[in-house]
């Protein structure tokens, strides 16, 4: 009897163990695994990272900011979400983009003007050779932001063209931003086709407005 109860009993530990490494194996299949993630919900995996690439090329008629400080970088887009927005033809909210660029970077822009002015800095010519082009992109936050003022007078030009309820605030709207915009007469903007443009030239020729 003794014999045969132990038997049993090894017989009873050998069937656990076979039964231990049956659901350890299953526990640790692919499809189990699977089930086991979705039935957790969203929370059982990492979140995927949402900071996309910037634009290898800038949007047409945009500048090109070759600066690397972190305020350029920032600057550079609310000031591609307003050229994306006056492309689109959504005026106001091309307007606060570019607001929201003047109010974060209009300050340091104006020094910067005012730092080219007393140095006696002469205007970016028509066609700038190389060393010309670095000294105007490494302008980034004075680009910028008279890009911004231009973006914000031809926004409301449209808007008082449009001859709504609030045509003339739009009109005096977009002749202030097309005065503002050649505070930065040394600001130029690059165009994707391949050449510098001035914005105050831009913001004059528009002047005055009928």
């Amino acid at each position: 009897m003794a014999a045969k109860s132990k038997s049993n009993t090894n017989n009873i530990t050998l069937l656990t163990s076979l039964l231990g490494t049956v659901i350890v194996g299953l526990l640790a299949s692919p499809v189990i695994v699977e089930y086991v993630k979705k039935s957790r919900g969203p929370e059982a995996t990492p979140a995927a990272a949402t900071t996309s690439a910037a634009p290898a090329t800038a949007p047409a008629s945009a500048p090109a900011n070759a600066a690397a400080s972190e305020p350029a970088v920032v600057d550079e887009q609310c000031l591609k979400k307003a050229w994306d927005a006056f492309n689109a033809r959504r005026y106001e909210s091309a307007m606060q983009f570019a607001e929201q660029c003047i109010d974060n970077f209009g300050k340091a822009a104006d020094r910067a003007q005012e730092k080219l002015d007393s140095e006696n800095e002469p205007l970016p010519p028509e066609k700038p050779n190389a060393v010309e082009k670095d000294k105007i992109l490494k302008r980034g936050l004075l680009n910028d932001v008279a890009a911004a003022y231009f973006i914000k007078g031809r926004s409301a030009e449209y808007l008082y063209k449009a001859k709504g309820p609030k045509a003339a605030e739009y009109k005096s709207m977009a002749e202030e931003a097309y005065k503002a915009t050649c505070r930065y007469k040394h600001a130029r903007v690059w165009d994707t086709r391949g050449w510098f443009w001035s914005p105050c030239e831009a913001a004059n020729g528009r002047l005055p407005l009928k």
